[in-house]
């Protein structure tokens, strides 16, 4: 079935395809209300699902943001408890004086916390405190506790009477950096307190590694304590204040368990948030991930979902109309046939139906046929008027090519042998002779040549120590093909608008030569030249636009003729100087033997 726009405009344009509407209309009903039902359903059900994914999605993230911090804070624990264990850190710690280990131990303790912290880029500073004589080693700094540059730890350590391993948020100094920091305290012989080894995890050190842990280019994640004390946030103002936390999520335990994950509103915009307990410590991992993030996954579903609806609506009116159509296609068939005529009518109010329609139509095409009889006649008597003029012009060069060699045997028997005027009648006839030959429109380069020479020979004898042509051609290029006669109205030009006005004997200068792939003449007289005003109205007349006078109309004759026979891109360009001379160039294709034949018989004779 072809279905096109005057098929349409039919069915807009007689009454009797209400029906083909009426029916076409109840077929959509039937079949896009379930569809636009099911789109809708189709539309929840994947909205819901996307909410879902994303949701969990982020959920998972906070999940991987847990394990790797916790796993950080865990292998601080185990690194902290390693170095107490080791022999100097030992001896360290219950030496009274702390002088006599600077030679040894302390120096070894210090290279070690230097070693933990290079490898361990999260860890910004190690402390080894001994409280027996009140000491503190560290990876940048030694001194005694009271000299010691950053003591804000001490108090939460001092107030601590448990011998796990806790976490205290702090400021250095209560400025900066941002400090979480793990205090193991160390007890030894039967539980004496003998110190702690502190490690400082660099809060925007951690963050980068939450960072990279979410995958995510989101700032909202919080490390929040379990009574909503801020302890990591990208804005550095944010720590150690409070977050006040939504009364519907559950439990900590249930967040230690499972976590929660749901689309809420935070910080005044749209987020999905997500939830997740520490299973090292007494914190909460939360996730605020603003949902224009993920408006891009959004938009995808909605135009999967539009493509979907689109295209099968699309199907659903393709069948709907398949099946109207069919209840039409007779009438349409002869409709159809009716269009095909050149003029087709127009509708008019007499048209009640296609068959008035038609009937006019097959009037109208008998009405057309009877015209362009009657037109051909006419168009058939004007060719008539024209070959009979065309033949009686073919009189008048043969009329003239007689009576010139009629004289040139008159002035031969004058003399008794040929003279001067015998000679220029020569040549005058084989021009005339050429002219007359219209079997040929392409002619090889060498007899172009030749012709150019007979004009030659005439305007030499008619102006004596007037005109001198001097030829300098490129023997290879005899052989192609050019256009007869473009070469001597050129020479023409040349001597007339050149030399001639010199009042002086002139040179024109004929070069052939073959480049690039096409042939090239330049015809250059040391003559008079042209004005800037004269030279800008051959180019634009060679370019086109119209305007050049009849006193130009060889070069225009010949840049015509080669544009017909050759195509745009060759034919005559112009440079010229005024007092110098001028130059015509003359571009012609490399057109062979048989190259020439396919264009003879495109030529118009």
């Amino acid at each position: 079935m072809r279905l096109n726009k005057r098929f349409f405009q039919s069915l807009f344009n007689f009454k009797f395809q209400s029906l083909f509407f009426r029916t076409l209309v109840f077929i959509l009903l039937v079949f896009i209300l379930p569809f636009v039902c099911l789109s809708v359903v189709i539309y929840s059900y994947m909205n819901a699902a996307f909410e879902e994914e994303i949701t969990m999605t982020n959920l998972n993230g906070a999940r991987q943001v847990r394990e790797v911090i916790d796993n950080v804070f865990v292998e601080a624990d185990r690194l902290a408890t390693k170095l107490s264990l080791q022999r100097e850190t030992e001896v360290f710690l219950v030496s009274p004086h702390s002088v006599h280990l600077l030679d040894g131990g302390i120096r070894n303790i210090d290279q070690t916390l230097s070693m933990f912290t290079m490898i361990y880029n999260h860890m910004d500073t190690i402390y080894v405190y001994s409280e027996v004589n009140d000491w503190v080693i560290s990876n940048r700094d030694s001194s005694a506790l009271s000299n010691f540059e950053d003591l804000t730890w001490y108090g939460d350590y001092a107030a601590n009477e448990e011998e796990r391993s806790f976490v205290v948020a702090r400021k250095k100094n209560g400025k900066y950096p941002l400090y979480l920091s793990l205090v193991r305290p160390v007890y030894l012989f039967q539980s004496l307190k003998a110190g702690a080894v502190i490690v400082n995890m660099d809060m925007q050190r951690l963050g980068r590694l939450i960072q990279q842990s979410a995958r995510s280019d989101s700032k909202e994640w919080y490390i929040v304590s379990a009574d909503g004390e801020v302890y990591y946030h990208e804005d550095h103002d944010l720590f150690l204040t409070h977050l006040a936390l939504a009364e519907a999520w559950p439990s900590y335990e249930e967040l230690e368990q499972e976590g929660v994950s749901a689309i809420r509103e935070w910080n005044g915009q749209q987020s999905v948030v997500s939830m997740v307990a520490s299973k090292a410590h007494d914190w909460i991992y939360v996730s605020a991930q603003p949902l224009n993030l993920y408006e891009e996954k959004r938009r995808s579903l909605v135009r999967l979902l539009i493509v979907f609806v689109v295209i099968g609506s699309a199907v659903l009116f393709f069948v709907s109309l398949l099946i109207a159509y069919r209840t039409y296609a007779p009438v349409n068939q002869i409709m159809s046939v009716a269009r095909r005529i050149d003029a087709p009518p127009s509708l008019s109010e007499q048209d009640h139906n296609e068959l008035r329609y038609i009937i006019r139509a097959f009037e109208q095409t008998e009405h057309s046929k009877r015209l362009m009889e009657e037109e051909l006649e006419e168009r058939m008597a004007v060719l008539n008027k024209a070959q009979t003029a065309v033949l009686q012009a073919q009189i008048t060069p043969h009329f003239l090519f007689n009576t010139l060699e009629m004289v040139k045997w008159m002035a031969i028997g004058l003399t008794r042998a040929p003279n001067a005027v015998s000679d220029i009648i020569t040549a005058l006839s084989h021009l005339m002779k050429i002219s007359m030959n219209s079997d040929q429109y392409l002619i090889p380069i060498e007899e172009e040549l030749e012709h150019a020479r007979y004009y030659q020979q005439v305007m030499e004898k008619r102006f004596v120590d007037v005109l001198h042509i001097q030829w300098e051609i490129d023997p290879a290029i005899y052989r192609y093909k050019m256009v007869k006669l473009s070469l001597q109205p050129l020479l023409e030009n040349a001597f007339y608008h050149g030399i001639k006005p010199l009042k002086r004997k002139g040179r024109v200068i004929v070069r052939g030569w073959k480049e690039s792939g096409r042939i090239c003449f330049e015809i250059e007289d040391e003559g008079v030249g042209m004005s800037a005003q004269t030279q800008a109205k051959v180019n634009a007349t060679l370019a086109g636009e119209p305007g050049l006078s009849e006193e130009h109309i060889g070069i225009y004759n010949v840049h015509v003729r080669m544009r017909l026979v050759f195509g745009e891109p060759y034919g005559l360009s112009v440079r010229s100087e005024w007092g110098t001379g001028t130059t015509f160039l003359l571009s012609l294709p490399l057109l062979s033997d048989e190259r020439a034949e396919d264009h003879d018989g495109q030529v118009p004779q």
